[in-house]
């Protein structure tokens, strides 16, 4: 017979020394019961429907304690608390409803009922569930290994068949962690497959990941705006268009270093083969596209990366194509990729200023680039300055060009997430975190291989705190993707400026004497 609710359940040993149930447990549930006068289990199928389309943690938390609420249960509201599948992660509190619904992203510690505090820990500690008069904390351990807890404030104890029923709502939502867990693990395994392939076919001659990442978040946030006077442009487009924009250059692979790393002017014969790198990473992509069920986004991919060397006046390559005739997503992509380009150091040049680079590209309005995508990417630089939050100053200063660079960069991305943030558009938000992820990896090596070079004597500690930073912006980049957060000011933002502030004016000025030469 299976385990009722409380029972402690047959289990395994588990890499984290908690205790795994060999099965899901199942309560003795009537199928369908009146309880206090509401008809209960007749909507499980729909419920169980509903969760297979929550595609966040944040909605699924929410959306459970809703059902629990709606079935009638004796309870004045609920708390969902995860801990996930690592001990090194802290239990959160991700959702809240009726007495509790102030609570979202509480830590387990910080929240305010003593009563429900106690009984989640114990429920966790303890890896089964806990019962009170007025109170219950259910815990749930899924297949996968993830754990969460459900603690709800009731009016008086419960039946038996009511535990039943709450056990039945246990393991559908167990089920659906697991299923939103690895919709989500899907998707960043997705990404972070297309983001290597990119960085592979482009090490040799770029910075990879940082240029992949500013590439996806140009490309998307020119596309929204695009699409805010367009129809035609539709939400699989936008939701599409960054991650395919990062195979762009994808056919370098088959270039021979000889022709790729030339630092003087390439001879015909080899421009004809350097060319041929669009038709090579498009006949790649549309061969791959071709083996998925749903092969969209590489199709999209294939003809950004045969077209974005296209020109608006028929004078690119490798089809001669004109104007509209290219796809809207190789003539974003042909734009975003000249600007990085120009505005980005590289072993054979010194970046541009801003101001230079644009003046380029408006002056090949209607020649190289799209007239309608060159006013949408002035708009787009028009506001990243009108919403400007940090300005950078020379007393940021720490005496190394390639660093203060570094922090000039760093500036820019809290920026363009403080324009992002006031807009609410989720998507580029998560690009822009991408991109400070990507930009926090490798600023801190950079800094650690000068400061190694310096022999700086406080390196270790240094290296400390680089770690902190690191694991703290994970944690913000995991918690904004499970929807738990839905602003970055009051978390991400307030995080990144106390970094620049104690970090950079503070910590790294006291290896500026290495780098500043006296007068």
């Amino acid at each position: 017979m299976p385990n009722r609710l409380g029972d402690t359940p047959q289990t395994e040993n588990t890499p984290h020394g908690a205790q795994r149930p060999s099965m899901l447990v199942v309560g003795d549930a009537p199928a369908v019961c009146n309880c206090r006068g509401h008809n209960t289990l007749a909507n499980l199928p729909a419920l169980s429907a509903a969760f297979c389309g929550v595609k966040n943690l944040r909605d699924l938390a929410s959306l459970s304690l809703q059902a629990i609420q709606e079935q009638g249960l004796p309870t004045q509201g609920g708390l969902f608390c995860y801990l996930g599948n690592t001990a090194e992660r802290h239990p959160v509190v991700i959702a809240g409803s009726g007495c509790h619904d102030d609570h979202n992203c509480t830590p387990l510690g910080r929240v305010a009922d003593p009563r429900a505090r106690r009984m989640l820990q114990d429920a966790i500690a303890q890896c089964r569930s806990q019962f009170d008069a007025d109170g219950t904390a259910i815990y749930l351990l899924t297949a996968n290994g993830y754990t969460a807890s459900l603690f709800l404030t009731l009016d008086g104890a419960l039946r038996p068949w009511e535990k039943g029923l709450l056990q039945a709502f246990a393991n559908m939502i167990a089920t659906a962690i697991d299923q939103c867990q690895m919709a989500q693990e899907l998707r960043r395994t997705r990404n972070a497959t297309i983001t290597t392939l990119s960085a592979l076919a482009e090490f040799r001659d770029v910075d990879t990941g940082e240029h992949v990442a500013r590439v996806a978040r140009m490309t998307t946030e020119i596309a929204h705006l695009l699409a805010q006077d367009n129809a035609a442009i539709d939400a699989e487009f936008l939701e599409q268009v960054g991650m395919a924009s990062i195979l762009h250059d994808t056919g370098k692979i088959a270039i021979p270093d000889s022709i790729l790393l030339k630092p003087g002017p390439l001879s015909p014969e080899e421009r004809r083969t350097m060319e041929q790198h669009a038709v090579f990473g498009h006949e790649h992509l549309v061969r791959a596209s071709r083996r998925m069920d749903d092969g969209a986004l590489l199709s999209m991919a294939a003809e950004v990366a045969r077209h974005h060397h296209e020109r608006f006046d028929g004078k690119g390559y490798p089809d001669g194509l004109r104007g509209e005739a290219i796809p809207l997503a190789a003539r974003i992509v042909a734009l975003v990729d000249v600007y990085d380009a120009l505005t980005c150091k590289r072993p054979y040049k010194q970046a541009w200023p801003h101001e230079k680079a644009m003046d380029l590209i408006q002056s090949e309005s209607g020649r190289h680039f799209d007239p309608v995508v060159v006013d949408a990417f002035v708009r787009l630089k028009m506001q990243e300055k009108a919403t400007r939050y940090i300005a950078w100053s020379p007393a940021m200063s720490v005496g190394e060009p390639d660093l203060d660079a570094d922090h000039r960069q760093l500036i820019d991305i809290v920026n363009r997430l403080w324009m992002a943030d006031g807009m609410g558009n989720r998507q580029i938000i998560e690009f822009v975190i991408d991109d400070l992820v990507h930009y926090t990896e490798s600023h801190f090596a950079r800094e650690e291989r000068l400061l190694e070079q310096v022999d700086f004597d406080d390196r270790e500690r240094h290296i400390r705190i680089h770690r902190h930073i690191c694991r703290r912006l994970e944690d913000f980049r995991w918690e904004y993707f499970q929807g738990i957060r839905h602003d970055v000011r009051s978390g991400l933002l307030e995080f990144v400026t106390a970094w620049l502030n104690k970090h950079i004016l503070e910590e790294d000025m006291q290896y500026s004497s290495h780098f500043f030469q006296p007068a």
